[in-house]
């Protein structure tokens, strides 16, 4: 083992990092909103996504298509506006 690194340690990357893997930080805050994505670490001024859970919604993607994902981040979304009413 070099450096502490093995064959388990994830590769975690940040909303930037992560929403050039898909073209857009937007595409992260739809897989978050779909339930597709949840982050590894959330503080106040970092958050981290596990890249095995990046390349599963990528897979998501692929089979599901993007009009799934769109139906799915329209209903979370109305989900949680009736839930702050």
């Amino acid at each position: 083992m070099k450096h502490g690194v093995d064959k388990h340690t994830p590769w975690l990357l940040g909303p930037s990092e992560a929403g050039a893997l898909f073209g857009s930080e937007q595409m992260i805050q739809d897989f978050r909103d779909a339930g597709w994505l949840t982050p590894v670490v959330c503080r106040k001024r970092l958050t981290l996504f596990d890249s095995i859970d990046l390349a599963r919604c990528r897979s998501n993607l692929r089979t599901l298509g993007d009009e799934r994902l769109q139906e799915l981040v329209r209903a979370a979304r109305k989900a949680k506006e009736r839930k702050q009413k």
